[in-house]
Parts: structure tokens; sequence; C-alpha cells
């Protein structure tokens, strides 16, 4: 499954009538459920960790980091509040801020366009 026509691919906004009715709600931008395993990279970070792409739209993602990963590094506390999050089916990359956290899922938005991944996923 391709993920990429979810991802944002330019940061312009529009004050459509549509925009106008989507700000009013609490998420902007209708999220689709995705199932696909990502990594989430930092210089603060050690090593990579990995997570799902639960749903995601093209303003942001819902992430479930994986127990073992919660562990690697004490806890998802951890997880630092900006990143790069590399889905690893698309080979893409796009940077990420944590918006929420919560029982291992961790929301984000996204602060970039989707560009190739600059490393080889798993």
């Amino acid at each position: 499954m391709s993920l990429q026509h979810m991802l944002p691919t330019q940061t312009s906004k529009s004050s459509s009538p549509e925009n106008t009715v989507a700000q009013r709600e609490r998420r902007a931008a209708v999220r689709r459920p995705a199932g696909e395993p990502a990594l989430i990279e930092a210089a603060s970070l050690d090593v990579a960790l990995p997570c799902l792409v639960c749903d995601i739209s093209t303003a942001g993602a819902r992430l479930y980091v994986h127990d073992s990963a919660e562990n690697l590094i004490g806890s998802r506390a951890k997880i630092p509040s900006k990143f790069t999050l590399s889905i690893s089916g698309d080979r893409v990359e796009v940077d990420c801020a944590v918006v929420w956290r919560r029982l291992g899922l961790v929301g984000v938005r996204f602060l970039s366009s989707v560009r190739q991944a600059s490393r080889k996923g798993p």
C-alpha cells in the first residue's frame, strides 16, 4: 500500500469554504487507515525506533510505538518532540512534531513536505 499520496507535497494553504469548515473542526484533514511500518529517527536517539503508522492524512499521522522500541530507550516519553518519520514501504520520509502521546500511541503533525528517504529502510 502506497502512502506517498497521503503525505504533504507542498505547504500552501487555501482559503476555500471547505478549508474554513475544516478549520472549525479539531482535525483539519481526514485520516485514512495505513498499517505501514516506519522508523522514528532523530540525532538525539542512538537507534531508530520502529513504529507503525496506524492512520495518516495530509497534515499528520497516528503512530503506534512498539513495546520493544519503548524498552530500548526506557520510556515513550523519551521520543523526541521533533523527529523524522521514515516510512519503510514507500521509502519516503517527512519531518514531524509530536502533538499528543497516549498509551503507546503518538499523534504527529507534519512539518515538511515528503521527500525520498536518505537511508535504506528495514
